[in-house]
């Protein structure tokens, strides 16, 4: 079997999606909070190597979540 893994980069989330690539179909997802930071009044900051190490860890999931073949 044939898929393809897609990732979403939201502001508060990373989320990794599992699809059959012949069939087209959805297969599973995954995802993982992203801490927000506030220095300053209307300010947001994100930790890139969170985000980084996030994205990552969603995929292997998605990898280990596929089916075998």
């Amino acid at each position: 079997m044939n898929c393809i893994i897609a990732v979403d980069e939201g502001t508060t989330s990373t989320r990794a999606m599992l699809y059959d690539a012949d069939s087209h179909k959805f297969l599973s997802s995954g995802s993982m909070d992203i801490t927000q930071y506030y220095p300053s009044p209307a300010w947001v900051e994100q930790d890139a190597n969170e985000i980084y190490v996030n994205t990552l860890a969603c995929i292997i999931g998605r990898i280990e979540a596929a089916p075998a073949g």
